[in-house]
């Protein structure tokens, strides 16, 4: 499905991702996702003006797993999606969303963890994190453009 945003004629790409996925586009598309506990983390390349989304549950896996709905397997598969386009690590912006506490106890712990992942390997890799919109109690879904970087992000009802 397509869609025309800012005032443009031209209809772009959409793309919708799940649980355990990592999509990115040279082209101009937009990106969206539904997250609760999950997190998403955008990148961007300002030099070339492209970007790429993932989507994971956990933050660890097992040793040895490929598994992308693991934070310490979906962000460097993140980072490779953007490296296989010929972004350099020193070329990207980072955005970090979701991680809602959905409930209390374990819920809340898998958010933290999940957005600690992610910060930690984002500034292990010397990427930069320009916004984050993180916690609370409800879900949000999020759309990146991946021609801007720019990401809107909508609260769902709690």
């Amino acid at each position: 499905m397509a869609v025309a945003f800012d005032n443009d004629e031209e209809a772009v790409p959409r793309y919708f991702l799940t649980q355990g996925e990592v999509v990115g586009s040279q082209e101009p598309a937009v990106i969206s996702t539904i997250l609760g506990s999950c997190v998403a983390v955008c990148l961007f390349d300002r030099r070339r003006r492209i970007g790429a989304m993932n989507h994971y549950v956990l933050a660890k896996s097992k040793q040895g797993s490929r598994d992308l709905r693991y934070g310490d397997v979906a962000i460097p598969a993140l980072v490779e999606k953007m490296a296989a386009y010929g972004s350099r690590a020193s070329d990207l912006d980072a955005k970090i969303f979701g991680a809602a506490a959905t409930s209390e106890g374990q819920a809340t712990k898998v958010a933290t963890s999940n957005v600690a992942i992610a910060i930690d390997s984002l500034h292990r890799l010397g990427i930069p994190v320009l916004a984050e919109a993180t916690g609370g109690r409800t879900g949000r879904v999020i759309y990146m453009h991946t021609y801007s970087g720019e990401v809107f992000v909508r609260r769902l009802a709690g």
